[in-house]
């Protein structure tokens, strides 16, 4: 195909290729908002060594990443209320548009994968800004995340709940 470079036998390389096509596969009926702009990413930015040509937010903690294929990759390191949960639907809401804003205003993005994690076989993801800030931190920072790192998720609280819907504002 032209244009396209081979992996030439580079570790991250192959890894990246194999669970891109991998996460593709699991997420073929997972519903992503199709009708949510993408937002452009300049082609200088990186997967693994792979141009990414869009990235927008599904979710707080869930992004979809093109390049020459388009998959799901989670926020890795943190957990945000779910949209699929009525009680928390508020709250996720707040964060999915947070989330979405901040994607929107990064002149550059860099997109590193870290494995896949544990529900559903997305990508583990870790996305880092304009000047070298870390999506997960900036959001746990800003109170609209908790940390996570593959335990039982505690149940969020109304208070909770409410703090991440006015942090969000």
């Amino acid at each position: 195909m032209p244009g396209t470079q081979r992996n030439g036998g580079h570790p991250m390389m192959a890894a990246a290729v194999i669970a891109a096509t991998a996460c593709v596969a699991a997420a073929i009926g997972a519903a992503v908002d199709s009708a949510a702009p993408l937002v452009p990413i300049p082609a200088q930015q990186i997967l693994v060594g792979l141009p990414v040509d869009e990235c927008e937010a599904v979710d707080g903690d869930t992004v979809a990443i093109a390049t020459t294929v388009r998959y799901l990759g989670r926020i890795a390191g943190i957990d945000t209320p779910e949209r699929s949960k009525g009680d928390q639907r508020a709250a996720a809401e707040a964060v999915h548009r947070y989330v979405a804003a901040w994607l929107a205003t990064q002149r550059q993005l860099r997109v590193e994968v870290r494995g896949r994690d544990k529900y559903g076989g997305r990508m583990l993801v870790r996305i880092e800004g304009d000047g070298g800030v870390d999506l997960a931190e900036h959001l746990i920072a800003q109170k609209l995340a908790r940390p996570y790192s593959g335990q039982k998720k505690a149940a969020w609280t109304p208070a909770e709940l409410r703090a991440i819907e006015e942090a969000a504002k």
